[in-house]
């Protein structure tokens, strides 16, 4: 089985689940899940092989926004804003794009504000991240030093990206996503660094964790962001943005 990442509805009581290998999504009540060591999902969703969504946010009982994966061959696909009617199953593409990644082969995290109704794409492949508003129109476009050249594809930059209450905050790389070991096999290099934006896009600070991020949240309330770290000794951490 292959799943994806999780997505919760707004009032928190159920969360959806895509596997990759049924290719369905499937959707649960935490309570039951949590309480019922016999619980099966109660609605499950078939979505379709050439374009489906590969990380989504739910925002309303009808409609999830995400990352939408066009398969261009078994092996390669790009991504763009992808849009999942619940009620009818279908799932497309939406919003713009900057000129320059038409066509090409793409990856990227996304995620959606509900406070402030917007949504970003961070490119895997591409330092480049965009922000949208909710009709899928682009409101900014962040260019990194290397923008859209990605050296085939040696090059890694975004992870994982959170819209919070002040602030945009995303996982970084910037360089060559692998290098060889002693025994010259190749070896992944994971982001370390977090990037810290306001909402008007400025950089305001950059915090480097001095391990591999492999999954972040944060803790808006809190001002901290907690992080699972591969190849560390206590591989949960966390720490104050503020």
């Amino acid at each position: 089985m292959r799943f994806g990442r999780l997505a919760i509805t707004p009032n928190g009581r159920e969360f959806w689940v895509p596997d990759f290998e049924k290719i369905k999504v499937f959707k649960f009540d935490i309570d039951s899940a949590l309480m019922d060591q016999d619980y099966l999902p109660t609605v499950t969703k078939p979505f379709a092989y050439d374009f489906f969504l590969s990380g989504m946010n739910i925002v309303s009982d009808s409609l999830a926004l995400g990352t939408g994966l066009e398969v261009l061959s078994p092996s390669t696909f790009r991504a763009s804003l992808g849009r999942w009617d619940i009620n009818t199953g279908i799932i497309e593409k939406f919003g713009e794009e900057h000129p320059k990644l038409t066509g090409e082969r793409t990856n990227a995290f996304f995620d959606y504000s509900y406070k402030h109704n917007i949504m970003a794409l961070a490119h895997i492949n591409h330092d480049i991240l965009t922000l949208y508003n909710a009709d899928g129109t682009i409101k900014y476009h962040i260019l990194g030093e290397k923008e859209f050249d990605n050296e085939k594809r040696k090059l890694k930059f975004f992870g994982e990206v959170h819209i919070g209450d002040e602030w945009i905050i995303r996982s970084y790389l910037g360089s060559e996503g692998f290098i060889l070991d002693e025994k010259q096999q190749p070896m992944s290099v994971g982001r370390s660094r977090l990037l810290l934006f306001n909402l008007k896009v400025n950089l305001s600070k950059v915090i480097e964790t001095g391990h591999d991020i492999r999954y972040f949240a944060a803790d808006d309330e809190k001002k901290r962001v907690l992080c699972y770290f591969l190849g560390r000794e206590v591989p949960l951490g966390y720490f104050y943005f503020e």
